[in-house]
């Protein structure tokens, strides 16, 4: 069932500690095409990117927000071990970060091991704790946007997206999509509550989701892999080698959502349980398909010839709504996946979903976004003491945690029921 709610209102929960399916009247957020353009804050739409590293941000008001109270000490072993290969990866650059009246410390890594499609390696920040890099801190994974695109059969390949998206990305790309100009947004309040924030970078254009596989009709390189999941896990994997960790959640916007879920789900699979994945703007499901034939989507906008089969045989299985894809309607409805805790955010006026257009015959007169989100929606209503959520804003649009506005506090209101103070630790703590 379904509840329209006002903004202010925490969401009903189905079962003590976690929310079922939510709606909310908020604001209008104007919508951001993941695929327009190579700028380094196509997804963030987080206003001016010049000096946003070392001073003082335009926002001059403090976010308002209670966040979950500070891991506990113990921590529940993982079953399994992540086998991602963190040998390679390397202090490239180091930065001190302002925002108000508080520093944070950030690094950045280059991963020498794993190369992008085009130019250069994948890279990641750490934005450390303003309380010190050696205290035991909850790490927040933030997966940007950017969309997805591939290289065609053509002779020469001819590359169907921003090409862009398959170099590397630096410090200061990496640092724009996850803080922007410092506002009130999900990830800038976790900063501000003392989170450690991994940002890892996307350069194989892959959705965050590729394994290793091999690069289609990449000219610049026959020998060239699909590695952005591959790259993430190894990521985290350092973190958890090199930082105290506690708590452990996944962010995605936009591409980056669908990277979210990969991740979380690639790591439940080897054992490890993240607390949460927060899937902001954007999901691989059946019900995109008639958007797609329609060609109302920035993807088939943009390139009237773009063909989702070519982006299956580029990024796999969580790209994949056939029999061998792995997508959160599927596992939720199927399979009674229950491990992780998942929230799907989308604004019913995102263009990614056709928001603002009349709706298409498939919805039988629902808004489009809510048609295109509402088979994960079903998936959840129809699961048991459910512990996944949705919230639906009205008026949104695209990558809403982006921006200040009630959704914030929605998610932080959601974070509070799974983030309990019994909550476990992914990752063991060792002798830290």
């Amino acid at each position: 069932m379904h509840t329209n709610l006002p903004p202010t209102t925490r969401p009903r929960s189905s079962t003590p500690g976690f929310v079922a399916t939510l709606l909310v009247a908020a604001f209008v957020s104007a919508a951001c095409d993941g695929n327009a353009g190579s700028s380094t804050a196509t997804d963030a739409q987080a206003g001016p990117t010049t000096d946003v590293e070392t001073q003082a941000q335009t926002d001059e008001s403090t976010p308002s927000t209670t966040d979950p109270p500070v891991p506990p000490t113990t921590r529940i072993e993982a079953d399994g071990a992540d086998v991602a290969d963190i040998a390679d990866i390397a202090l490239v650059a180091s930065r001190t970060v302002t925002q108000r009246d508080r520093s944070w410390a950030v690094e950045f890594y280059r991963n020498r091991s794993l190369g992008c499609g085009r130019d250069g390696n994948f890279t990641f920040i750490v934005i450390e704790p303003f309380e010190g890099a050696d205290r035991t801190a909850p790490l927040w994974v933030y997966l940007h946007g950017g969309g997805v695109g591939y290289y065609n059969g053509d002779d020469p390949p001819r590359y169907l997206g921003d090409e862009g998206r398959n170099d590397e990305e630096s410090l200061d790309q990496l640092l724009v999509q996850a803080v922007g100009n410092g506002r009130d947004t999900t990830v800038n309040r976790r900063l501000r509550a003392g989170w450690r924030v991994l940002v890892p970078s996307m350069c194989d254009h892959d959705l965050h989701a590729g394994e290793g596989s091999t690069y289609p009709n990449n000219p610049h390189g026959a020998d060239s892999t699909v590695d952005g999941l591959t790259a993430n896990r190894a990521a985290v994997h350092w973190v958890a080698e090199n930082r105290p960790t506690g708590w452990v959640v996944v962010h995605g916007t936009s591409a980056g959502s669908v990277g979210a879920f990969a991740l979380s789900f690639a790591l439940h699979e080897v054992g490890v349980e993240v607390n949460a994945a927060i899937m902001d703007a954007y999901l691989v499901t059946p019900r995109l398909a008639p958007y797609m034939d329609a060609g109302v989507t920035p993807q088939v906008r943009n390139n009237a010839d773009f063909d989702i089969t070519e982006v299956v045989e580029k990024v796999g299985r969580f790209a994949d709504t056939g029999p061998g894809g792995v997508f959160p309607e599927r596992v939720v409805a199927d399979d009674d996946f229950r491990a992780i805790p998942l929230l799907d955010i989308v604004g019913d006026a995102d263009a990614h979903c056709a928001g603002g257009l009349p709706p298409l015959p498939a919805t039988n007169g629902v808004d489009n976004c809510t048609f295109v989100h509402g088979g994960f929606a079903a998936s959840i209503d129809a699961q048991a003491d459910s512990p996944h959520g949705q919230i639906i804003i009205a008026g949104g649009g695209h990558s809403t945690t982006k921006r200040p506005g009630p959704v914030n506090d929605l998610v932080d209101d959601w974070l509070g029921t799974v983030l309990t103070p019994d909550a476990h630790f992914p990752f063991p703590a060792g002798d830290r």
